[in-house]
């Protein structure tokens, strides 16, 4: 007894080729969510903003402290005193 109609089909037929028709736009990632539309391409294009975060903040974070590490460099202070 089969679990479902054309559960042999699926489950007893050999390796799936590139003809077939559940191979047919399959990719990494092929899944869908419930719209139809492709996760994989979804998470790709949303690492673009976290992306585009990150390196803005590593950058200002650089020349923020560069700038002040400049100033304290040039200036001097009570820990270039200590010495």
């Amino acid at each position: 007894m089969r679990p479902w109609p054309g559960a042999g089909r699926l489950l007893f037929s050999g390796p799936a080729t590139t003809g077939d028709a559940r191979c047919r736009g399959a990719h990494v990632g092929g899944r869908k969510d419930r719209f139809g539309r492709d996760i994989l391409s979804r998470v790709i294009y949303g690492a673009r903003v976290s992306l585009y975060v990150a390196v803005t903040s590593i950058g200002l974070a650089m020349a923020v402290g560069g700038a002040l590490g400049l100033v304290a460099g040039y200036v001097g202070g009570a820990w270039d005193d200590c010495q």
